[in-house]
């Protein structure tokens, strides 16, 4: 088992146990009292045979999100700008939108709370609805949009691997980043001058999945059976001039 140092203290991740036990049937096989499984790995098997096959997979994602300011940070703004001789707040907003890439297609805008200022088109490289308003009363500003989310296959093992690769960020910087002792013997049990099948196997296992299911992504969303309607909050940004 991998394990990180927070604060000082030893840490681990909270689905170690469930990850290994799929992922190593030879623990799995050791259970004296087996624990039930999360519903989500009941999709892994289908989805990566449907991966493999078709080559991708994909889910329709219905989102709605909404931004605004506290009741008491609106109060706390107003009465500043009051001070200030100004009945209002004046606020900047930026709410992320989905951008038009490989992993993402057919996105509409279903419906939006107000027009915005500025809606940054699709092909931007970090696209946003912008609102730009005086406030004299505390409001949010949302949308509604969707779109679809493609995952493709793509087997490691079977790929050709640039022969330069990066030196940068892939070394220790102590004492902030220290490798654990089993990340060190991994590192060279696997290091070779080129990267093959057999060097990478023990990285794939490392990393939660073995390489005969390294394509298989644990996301929510991953529904090809029929498209699925998910309602999430995803990052938001707000600027307030007091």
């Amino acid at each position: 088992m991998d394990w990180r140092f927070v604060e000082g203290e030893k840490r681990y991740i909270r689905s170690f146990a469930e990850t290994l036990l799929a992922t190593h049937p030879e623990l799995a096989e050791r259970q004296i009292d087996p624990p039930l499984q999360h519903p989500s790995w009941e999709r892994y098997e289908p989805e990566h045979e449907q991966m493999v096959r078709t080559g991708a997979v994909s889910a329709d994602i219905t989102l709605e999100t909404s931004i605004g300011m506290s009741d008491e940070a609106f109060a706390a703004a107003l009465a500043a700008a009051k001070q200030q001789g100004r009945s209002t707040v004046h606020v900047r907003v930026w709410l992320p939108l989905p951008a038009a890439c490989p992993a993402q297609s057919n996105i509409t805008l279903d419906s939006i709370t107000e027009p915005p200022t500025h809606i940054a088109p699709e092909d931007a490289a970090q696209r946003t609805a912008y609102w730009e308003a005086d406030l004299a009363e505390n409001r949010r500003f949302g949308a509604v949009y969707s779109y679809r989310t493609t995952a493709r296959y793509a087997d490691p093992l079977h790929m050709q691997a640039d022969p330069v690769q990066p030196d940068f960020d892939t070394q220790e910087e102590l004492p902030h980043l220290e490798f654990t002792p089993y990340l060190r013997a991994l590192a060279a049990q696997s290091w070779q001058p080129t990267i093959s099948r057999r060097t990478t196997r023990p990285l794939c296992h490392w990393a939660g999945m073995p390489a005969r299911r390294h394509s298989t992504m644990k996301v929510e969303a991953m529904m090809p059976q029929s498209p699925r309607r998910l309602w999430a909050q995803p990052s938001v940004m707000f600027s307030c001039t007091k």
